[in-house]
C-alpha cells in the first residue's frame, strides 16, 4: 500500500517584505525624479537661474546625495524580492574583517580631511569636493557603527537594508515635517506678540493696508528688531525649541524602524543594533546637510564636530531600540519611559551647549551673565559628553556580547566513584 503524496504547502506572504519593496520603489523613483529635475534646472538660462536665486554651487552636492539615496534603495528592493520568493538573506555579523576595514577607513578619513581643508587653496572642482564631503561625514559614522555592532547578532541583511531605507525615505521626512511645524508655530507666536507692540505698529499697519509693506516700514521694523537680538528671553525661547522640543521629536521617531519589527520577537541585542543603524543613517544625512553649506575655515571644524553629532544620534537610537525590544520581552514598559526621558535629556544637553557655542561667535553680545558663562565651557562640555557616549557605546556592546553568549556547560567526571575516596 502506497501513501498518498503530501499536500502542497502554501507559502505565507511576508507583508513586511512587500511594504519594503513599495518603500524602496517609491524612494528610488523620487530620487531619480529629483535628479531629472536638477538636470532641467542646470539647463535653464542664466537669467532664469538668477530670478530663482539658485545657488548653483550646491547642485553637484545634491546630485551626489540623491544618487547615494537611489543606490541605497536598490539592495533593499532586491533582498525583499528574494524573501518573497522564499530565499532568506544571510546573517549580518560584524567581525574582525570589518574592524580592519574600519581602521583603514580611519586612515583614509584623515587624508580626506587634509584634502578638504586645502580644497579651496588647490582649486578642486565642485564635482570632486561633493563626494569628498560625503566620505568625510560617512567614514566616522561607519567606524562608530562598526564598533557598536561588533560581534553582535543583528539579523538578516534584508532587515539592515530595510531599516536604512525606512530611515531615509520615511523617518527623516516625518521628523523634518514635525520640526517645520514647530518652527512655524513659534513664528506665528512671535508674529502675534510683535503685532501687539506699539513700536511695531507702522510695519503692521502698512502690511494690512492696500499699499502693502513699504521700504520705510520694513527698515523701521529691522531697526526695532535689532535690539531684541540681545534679549535673554529670545535666546531662552530658541534654546527651549532646539533643546527640548526638537530632541523630543527626533528621539521619538528615530527608532521608527524598530517599531516596525515589533512582531518579529526581537531580542535586546537585535533591538540595540537596529536602533544603531537607524541612528547612524539619520545622523549621516543630517550631517551632510550641515557640511554642504560649509567652506573655508569652518569646513574642517564642521567635519570634525559632526562626529559627535553622529555618535549622539547613533547611541540614543540604539538605547531606545534596546529598551523597546527588552520591554516587549519582559513586559516592563517603564523601561521605555525612563530610557526615552534619558535620551531626550542627553540630546537636549548636547543641543544646548552646541547652540551656546554657536551663539558665542555672533557679533551681537548676549546680555546674560549666566548664558555667557555657559558659552565659555560649551566646547569642553560637548567634548566630555562625546567621550562619555563613546565609552557607553563600547560598554553596551561588551555587555550585550556577554549577555548573548550562552554559559559553558559543566564538565562531569566519567567515573562513578572518585579514586581518592
Amino acid at each position: 500500500m502506497t501513501l498518498p503524496p503530501p499536500l502542497p504547502t502554501q507559502k505565507k506572504l511576508d507583508h513586511l517584505s512587500v511594504w519594503q519593496i513599495v518603500l524602496g520603489v517609491i524612494g528610488l523613483s523620487l530620487s531619480l525624479l529629483s535628479i531629472a529635475a536638477l538636470l532641467i534646472v542646470i539647463n535653464l538660462p542664466k537669467t532664469a537661474k538668477s530670478n530663482l536665486s539658485l545657488n548653483t554651487q550646491q547642485i553637484p552636492f545634491f546630485f551626489w546625495i540623491l544618487g547615494v539615496s537611489a543606490l541605497l534603495a536598490v539592495p533593499s528592493i532586491l533582498y525583499a524580492s528574494r524573501r518573497i520568493k522564499g530565499f532568506y538573506s544571510a546573517e549580518l555579523v560584524i567581525g574582525k574583517k570589518h574592524a580592519i576595514f574600519a581602521i583603514a577607513a580611519l586612515v583614509l578619513w584623515t587624508g580626506f580631511l587634509y584634502i578638504g581643508q586645502n580644497a579651496a587653496k588647490w582649486k578642486i572642482p565642485g564635482g570632486f569636493t561633493s563626494p569628498l564631503n560625503i566620505l568625510v561625514i560617512a567614514l566616522p559614522i561607519f567606524i562608530l557603527l562598526t564598533l557598536g555592532l561588533f560581534r553582535l547578532k543583528f539579523g538578516g541583511k534584508q532587515r539592515a537594508w530595510g531599516l536604512i531605507n525606512l530611515t531615509i525615505f520615511a523617518t527623516i521626512q516625518i521628523i523634518l515635517l514635525l520640526e517645520f511645524i514647530v518652527v512655524v508655530i513659534a513664528g506665528i507666536v512671535l508674529f502675534l506678540w510683535l503685532s501687539k507692540q506699539a513700536q511695531f505698529a507702522p510695519f503692521f499697519s502698512g502690511l494690512l493696508s492696500k499699499g502693502g509693506v513699504t521700504q520705510q516700514s520694513l527698515t523701521s521694523l529691522i531697526n526695532e528688531l535689532t535690539p531684541l537680538l540681545s534679549k535673554p528671553w529670545l535666546y531662552l525661547g530658541i534654546l527651549l525649541i532646539f533643546s527640548l522640543l526638537v530632541p523630543m521629536i527626533e528621539e521619538l521617531f528615530k527608532p521608527l524602524g524598530v517599531w516596525f519589527l515589533a512582531g518579529k520577537t526581537l531580542s535586546p541585542v537585535q533591538g540595540f543594533t537596529a536602533g544603531l543603524i537607524c541612528g547612524a543613517v539619520f545622523g549621516l544625512f543630517e550631517s551632510l546637510s550641515m557640511i554642504s553649506g560649509s567652506s573655508g575655515s569652518t569646513w574642517l571644524y564642521t567635519a570634525v564636530a559632526r562626529i559627535g553629532t553622529g555618535l549622539l544620534h547613533m547611541f540614543t537610537a540604539g538605547m531606545s531600540g534596546w529598551a523597546l525590544a527588552s520591554s516587549w520581552q519582559d513586559k516592563k514598559y517603564i523601561r521605555i519611559t525612563l530610557v526615552y526621558t534619558g535620551v531626550v535629556l542627553l540630546h537636549g544637553c548636547w543641543n544646548l551647549f552646541a547652540l551656546l557655542m554657536g551663539l558665542s561667535s555672533l557679533a551681537i553680545p548676549v546680555k546674560s551673565d549666566f548664558l555667557t558663562g555657559l558659552m565659555n565651557f560649551s566646547p569642553w562640555v560637548l567634548f566630555g559628553i562625546a567621550v562619555l557616549m563613546f565609552a557607553a557605546l563600547l560598554t553596551m556592546n561588551i555587555w550585550l556580547q556577554k549577555k548573548a553568549t550562552p554559559p559553558e556547560l559543566p564538565v562531569f567526571s566519567d567515573k562513578l566513584v572518585d579514586s581518592s575516596d
